[in-house]
């Protein structure tokens, strides 16, 4: 599948070291990483790795090449890790990383093999937006609100805001995830102010595929959210307008926004500014009965 966020490695690779890391961990009870073989070559894997803390166990990863697909082999690579969390004494498995809904084959197996999504409601989605049909307009404020942009020392009102809205964060968190990177553009961060006091955010990150950044490969837009006593007035989809004004002759593709199912009024605002859902990151979960094997043959 094509990654869709433009700032990080959404499927990085499993390497040597990874897999030797955790076959030295084999030893451990609590690990575990089982291979399935074709003669000498290795065909599939799987490892699980119990939290006993959490009262469950993590699938950290599934795999099984093209070839040996709908043999089963994932079905009995499953089991390994079913028989290892049930003997450990969890009460469920769930999928260490999260699943791309968009990834069809790893969906339907996990459901047919009877895990279920967590918390539908609260895992992220992403949404896209096509910049190109993005018609740029004034944004829109009620009496005695005004959009300002971020200026040299704003770090701590920002954070403040961001978190009576999304939980808490510190300075050093805006610095170290924003603005100290060399493609943060205070110019696309935008407060809405009352009475002089700041009480929303949003800001865009664009990234580029060059340094002298002329060539951009995609654009985030984050956290828009307003103080709980100032919503219900059009600030956020206001803060949005600008946001996108923005970005709208920088033509970044793709043009993203990461939120949550549960937050109605915020997709319904953004599906009304033109985004659409990409994608679910979902994470699987399987309840574990006594008997929590499947019935696939063992691996030979």
């Amino acid at each position: 599948m094509p990654p869709l966020s433009p700032d990080w490695d959404e499927f990085p690779p499993v390497g040597r070291d990874d897999v030797a890391e955790r076959i030295a961990q084999a030893g451990n009870p609590e690990h575990a990483v089982w291979v399935a073989r074709d003669g000498a070559e290795i065909v599939g894997t799987a490892a699980c790795r119990p939290e006993l803390d959490k009262g469950e166990a993590a699938l950290e990863w599934l795999a099984v090449g093209e070839p040996y697909r709908r043999q089963r082999i994932g079905t009995a690579l499953l089991d390994r890790c079913l028989e290892l969390a049930a003997a450990s004494g969890a009460q469920s498995l769930r999928t260490a990383a999260w699943v791309d809904s968009r990834f069809e084959p790893a969906v339907r197996f996990l459901e047919a093999s009877g895990f279920v999504v967590h918390e539908p409601e609260r895992h992220n989605i992403t949404m896209e937006l096509d910049i190109d049909r993005w018609r740029s307009r004034p944004p829109e404020l009620p009496a005695a609100y005004e959009l300002t942009t971020f200026q040299p020392g704003d770090e701590r009102e920002w954070t403040r805001v961001r978190s009576a809205v999304f939980g808490e964060c510190t300075v050093g968190w805006f610095v170290e995830r924003f603005s100290s990177r060399p493609n943060f553009d205070p110019g696309g961060w935008f407060f809405v102010e009352h009475e002089g006091r700041k009480v929303g955010i949003t800001g865009a990150m664009v990234h580029y595929h060059d340094a002298a950044r002329t060539k951009p490969k995609g654009a985030i837009i984050e956290y828009v959210g307003t103080l709980e006593e100032h919503r219900g007035r059009g600030l956020g989809e206001a803060l949005m307008v600008a946001c996108l004004n923005w970005l709208k002759p920088k033509r970044p593709r793709p043009t993203l926004l990461i939120t949550q199912p549960f937050r109605v009024p915020a997709v319904t605002l953004y599906k009304k500014l033109g985004f659409e859902v990409r994608r679910e990151h979902r994470t699987y979960v399987r309840q574990l009965p006594r008997s929590a094997t499947s019935g696939a043959p063992a691996l030979r």
